[in-house]
């Protein structure tokens, strides 16, 4: 059974309102076996594990409201305290700790979109093994070339070849060239997340595969950009040195 955890107007609140019941421990009364805390008492739950989507209470998609993941993100720091609740019971505290270690690497991982896309394939991939299905296979970039534009992988057949793109990094010699190539690779990069989300909102999974290997590449690119830049123009010492009266 799907589990998810109730939000409200008031933002995030951790009582999981699908699933199977079990006890609290600490008033005995029932809760749902996924909440995080208990609707009655509002103890901390035994750590289980939920995917990242779940643990903020969203839905499960590459296409996420920031503003609402930054909104629950905090909202939960504030109720799952580890210090605070420990003060009152020291078991709550410890429980508290391991929730809030999960929501943080969970936190990181959501508000970046690149993470995010390759965290939801594992997701989908995992649904799939679970149903007996096999994971959609990566498309051919450069096959049917006449469907329609947002159908052809993100563009991806018409971009500038990245390995081309690499070799000149590595052999420009002035950085307004580097600043040009590594502007192009962003340019790119922020296409590739466009096509991500109008993949996976298609439900187009193995061609959101293919985007996010070329986007991948493209952070790369962009890295050896940046480390490229820094050899030619290594920046000014700021301070003064220490022979200077």
């Amino acid at each position: 059974m799907s589990t998810k955890t109730e939000t409200g107007t008031g933002g995030w609140r951790g009582f999981a309102i699908d699933g199977d019941l079990h006890s609290c421990w600490l008033c005995q009364r029932s809760v749902a076996a996924k909440a995080l805390r208990c609707s009655r008492c509002g103890a901390v739950q035994p750590f289980h594990e939920l995917n990242h989507f779940a643990l903020f209470g969203l839905e499960q998609r590459f296409d996420l409201d920031l503003e609402t993941l930054d909104r629950n993100h905090a909202s939960a720091r504030r109720t799952l305290d580890p210090e605070r609740l420990g003060i009152k019971n020291p078991k709550a505290g410890a429980l508290a700790y391991r929730y809030t270690e999960a929501m943080a690497n969970a936190y990181e991982t959501l508000r970046h979109p690149v993470s995010r896309a390759r965290y939801l394939l594992t997701l989908l991939d995992a649904e799939a093994q679970a149903n007996g299905e096999s994971p959609p296979s990566l498309p051919d970039p450069d096959g049917d070339r006449d469907r329609d534009r947002d159908s052809d992988h993100g563009g991806l057949a018409h971009r500038p070849d990245i390995d081309a793109l690499a070799h000149a990094v590595a052999n420009a010699t002035d950085c307004p060239t580097v600043d040009r190539l590594g502007a192009q690779a962003v340019r790119d990069m922020e296409s590739c997340i466009h096509a991500l989300s109008t993949a996976f909102r298609a439900g187009r999974i193995g061609e959101a595969r293919l985007v996010l290997a070329h986007l991948d590449r493209l952070e790369a690119l962009s890295a050896a950009a940046r480390q490229r830049r820094l050899e030619l123009c290594p920046p000014r010492p700021t301070g003064r040195s220490t022979g200077e009266p």
